[in-house]
């Protein structure tokens, strides 16, 4: 979703794994770019499941005071996997469903500034609060629980 849904501009960046469907990929890849950019604006976009593989990484950007946000986004599903199961085989979904964890409890245990939001005013509040800040930010989305992209757009 966020490779067809950002606009971004020339002078920001983005970057995936260049493998299909990998998870966690997120975490040291915004502790690379902070390291490599330390005065860039970097924001860390996470389904819950891909970060859920990689939260421990909150330590590194809290003991480094990393300007980062990381944003998870909260459906309680791995919902690429649980999509492709629906979509392609049409198999009983197997080992996708999560449970509607608290991330920003975890964040803040990690010594994060950390915001649960419900719409888009809240998420706008914490991202400017954010970037007032010196230092790692959270904010957990409570996400619908609809598919917002479908498998079966993709092709070959």
């Amino acid at each position: 979703d966020h490779a067809r849904l950002l606009n971004m501009n020339g002078k920001q960046r983005w970057t995936t794994s260049g493998l299909y469907a990998t998870m966690g990929y997120g975490s040291p890849a915004a502790i690379a770019a902070a390291t490599a950019m330390p005065d860039r604006e970097i924001w860390h976009l996470a389904g819950d499941g891909g970060f859920a593989m990689m939260s421990q990484e909150l330590l590194t950007l809290a003991r480094y005071n990393m300007h980062v946000l990381t944003v998870v986004f909260t459906n309680e599903t791995l919902g690429f996997i649980e999509a492709e199961q629906r979509d392609e085989s049409n198999q009983p979904l197997s080992g996708v469903i999560l449970p509607d964890n608290d991330w920003a409890k975890v964040a803040e245990g990690m010594n994060m500034k950390a915001f649960t939001v419900h719409d888009k005013a809240e998420f706008q509040a914490a991202v400017e609060e954010w970037k007032k800040m010196d230092g790692p930010a959270f904010i957990d989305v409570k996400y619908t629980k609809h598919m917002a992209y479908s498998t079966e757009l993709n092709t070959l």
